[in-house]
């Protein structure tokens, strides 16, 4: 019942030959939610198997980072998954680093700069409609 220290668990993830990241969110979710985890292991430059369904965030955030990956439906047919899973465990086990768009897409002091910059823009729609209004 001992939880594993943060160290030791990026550590663990950084040494894994493949990481496995189960999304089974389904129905509307599916679009919308990320496993916290996802990020972690991009970041750890290790090739993924997602279990996540087609068209989900997870598939679309893994596709535009440019790790090495697979994302498999759970609900495909026994034999398409292992198919999918034995050409993706017969490749070399490459280092793949983030696509630099990744970073810029995800580094959060540019997801901040995009926030503030829309919320700026909301206070100033206000701001322009109580001065027409008033007038």
């Amino acid at each position: 019942d001992s939880l594993v220290p943060k160290a030791r668990a990026r550590r663990e993830v950084r040494e894994a030959d493949y990481l496995l990241l189960l999304d089974m969110t389904r129905g509307d979710n599916a679009g919308r939610q990320l496993p916290a985890k996802i990020f972690d292991y991009i970041c750890a430059c290790r090739p993924i198997i997602a279990f996540t369904a087609r068209g989900s965030a997870t598939e679309r955030v893994l596709a535009r980072a440019g790790c090495r990956h697979v994302c498999i439906d759970p609900d495909a047919r026994p034999m398409e998954i292992d198919a999918q899973l034995v050409s993706f465990l017969g490749a070399p086990l490459d280092e793949t680093k983030p696509a630099p768009k990744f970073w810029q897409d995800f580094d959060a002091r540019n997801q901040v700069a995009e926030l503030r910059s829309i919320i700026l823009s909301f206070g100033l729609r206000r701001r322009g409609q109580a001065g027409r209004t008033a007038g």
